[in-house]
Order: structure tokens, then C-alpha cells, then sequence
């Protein structure tokens, strides 16, 4: 039977953090698309696991390449590790090479980044559609991929945002209106 098009978030959230939670002593949260109301079939999961006492980035790296570890010894599938990214990540992939999730270390900047699209996304309903258009748009000429040296996602959403905030009859309030 097809599987729905959120099937990997589900998978992360029920079977892969569990396991991660329980092995790396840290707490898994999603964030960006499949959170904040900007997910679209296709897109892969963005998680990261809240680690206290896990400052360094050598230390982040250790966390990662546990998560390697665990997701070739549960035969999950494979994990590379970007050690080079700003923000380094463990690339998760399913046994069919599906890219399914990018888990980072203590990144609690994109987590209220998240929480900042999702409020400002649910003030008007028309947000969201608008802001996967632009994002569909953006994907299908290559220009919202920071990795390839444009813009991400996120700053386009910004610019969506401040587009609504300052037309002739707002779409959104100002950010320094909001109580």
C-alpha cells in the first residue's frame, strides 16, 4: 500500500528518536518545513538532538557519528556525516537511498527560527500557501540552497514576511507590533 507523503517524519519521530534519545542522553526536536507549516511532499525531515553539556563542535561531531553508528547498526540505513557544514549534520538515508533526515547537534538558532516562521505563518491562512508556492518556485530554478551559494528557505520566507508586513494594506503586523 502507498505510504503517505509524511511517512519519514513519522518514521523519525516514532522510531528513530527513541533510539537516539536513548543512546546520545539528549531530546530530538524537528524543525524547519515539517514544522513550521512550509512542508511539502518531497521535502526531507529537519531534527536536531538538544544534548546539555555538548558546547564544542568536536563534541557535536561525536554525537553525530553515533548517529551513524546506530543507523547502520539497526540496518535503518545509511548516515554520512558533514563535518564540514557550518552546522554539521548527520545525513540519514533509507535503505532505498531516500534522503529522510538531517540531524544536527544543539542547533537551538534554527529551532526558534521555526517557532518564529510557524507563529507568523498561522496569523493568516493565506501565508503558508503562499510561502510553499515561493519555495516550489525557488526549488525548481535552484535558488533556495544555501549549499549551492543562494538563498535558503528561510531567508525567502523572511522576504515573503516583510513583503506582508509593509504593502499598502498589511498581510501580517510588524513583528515589533505583535504583544
Amino acid at each position: 500500500s502507498p505510504r503517505p507523503a509524511s511517512w519519514h517524519k513519522e518514521w523519525v519521530l516514532d522510531t528513530l528518536r527513541p533510539i537516539l534519545e536513548r543512546h546520545s542522553g539528549g531530546e530530538m526536536h524537528t524543525f524547519g518545513s515539517c514544522e513550521n507549516g512550509f512542508w511539502m511532499n518531497g521535502s526531507d525531515v529537519d531534527a536536531c538532538l538538544v544534548i546539555r553539556r555538548c558546547t564544542q563542535r568536536s563534541s557535536w561531531l561525536t554525537k553525530l557519528n553515533l548517529v551513524r553508528c546506530l543507523v547502520e547498526r539497526e540496518k535503518f540505513g545509511t548516515a554520512e556525516v558533514v563535518r564540514a557544514a557550518r552546522v554539521p549534520v548527520a545525513k540519514v538515508a533509507g535503505k532505498d537511498g531516500r534522503e529522510l533526515v538531517d540531524i544536527s547537534v544543539n542547533n537551538v538558532a534554527a529551532l526558534e527560527n521555526s517557532r518564529f516562521v510557524k507563529a507568523l505563518a498561522q496569523l493568516d491562512p493565506r501565508v503558508p500557501c503562499l510561502g510553499r508556492f515561493i519555495k516550489h518556485w525557488a526549488s525548481s530554478r535552484r535558488i533556495n540552497n544555501r549549499a549551492e551559494g543562494t538563498l535558503s528557505t528561510y531567508t525567502l520566507i523572511l522576504q515573503l514576511f516583510y513583503y506582508l508586513q509593509t504593502r499598502e494594506s498589511p498581510v501580517l503586523p510588524r513583528v515589533a507590533d505583535l504583544q
